[in-house]
């Protein structure tokens, strides 16, 4: 190459968007005469590869892709599942082929997402004292915190879980192993470790929905046009004075 070409990502002498999961290289318009039509090409692939072409390393560290890193930094996850569509490959007649794979799902997916908290219950435990005897007015009371609404989370969106096949089964969770302690007369059972109850407490965030959780459009005013005049010469006004009236400002 007769120029430089970066290796760092950067979009000095070639241009890359991404759209997708399509990138799309060329020469930048900009500086069309450091890079001759001829070595475009070349340009392009030491743009993507750098050096020493698609070598073993890269392949290993496939995930630092731009590709990939543009999905991190916008929040997007795309994907196809298999098997796909089945559909008719001739014109006349009937010859149906399944595809392989499905055409490409883009969704936004926050990378964390904050909805669900832990249930609470405040229940306690009658014990026998000495004689035998249980204070009804005095069970020991203490509180269980378990995971209930993030064990049925699967994304963002119900699409991708519906694509995913993400179907969680509550029976499974620990909010059932609690119930089955003081439901259906467990509370008056002295053999089950529950035997008194004041309340369980859940909570979840509703807004924002998780899709728009820590987005820069909810955490910034990107539309805002600030009113305040950064330059130092456009926050001076002149004062002007008259014999009669002293001092009087100059009204814009």
């Amino acid at each position: 190459m007769p120029t430089f070409v970066d290796f760092a990502g950067m979009n000095t002498l070639v241009s890359s968007s991404i759209d997708g999961n399509t990138i799309t290289s060329e020469k930048n318009g900009d500086f069309p005469e450091f890079i001759p039509d001829h070595q475009e090409l070349v340009g392009i692939n030491l743009h993507r590869n750098g050096p020493y072409g698609y070598s073993t390393w890269k392949q290993l560290r496939v995930s630092e892709n731009p590709i990939t890193r543009h999905h991190k930094a916008n929040s997007t996850m795309t994907f196809v599942v298999q098997p796909g569509p089945v559909r008719n490959v001739l014109s006349e007649g009937e010859l149906r082929v399944r595809d392989r794979y499905s055409a490409l799902y883009s969704f936004t997916e926050p990378a964390i997402a904050q909805k669900a908290y832990p249930l609470v219950w405040n229940v306690g435990r009658h014990f026998k004292d000495e004689n035998g005897n249980v204070d009804l007015e005095n069970p020991e009371r203490f509180s269980i915190i378990s995971s209930y609404a993030n064990q049925g989370i699967g994304f963002a969106n119900n699409q991708v879980d519906k694509l995913h096949k993400f179907d969680p089964d509550e029976e499974k969770t620990e909010y059932r192993e609690i119930y089955k302690l003081y439901a259906e007369g467990g509370l008056n059972n002295q053999a089950s470790p529950l035997t008194h109850w004041e309340f369980m407490q859940y909570r979840e965030t509703i807004f924002p929905h998780m899709k728009n959780q820590f987005q820069n459009e909810n955490l910034e005013r990107p539309n805002f046009v600030s009113f305040y005049r950064h330059n130092r010469e456009d926050r001076t006004k002149e004062i002007k004075r008259t014999p009669d009236f002293g001092w009087i400002p100059d009204i814009e």
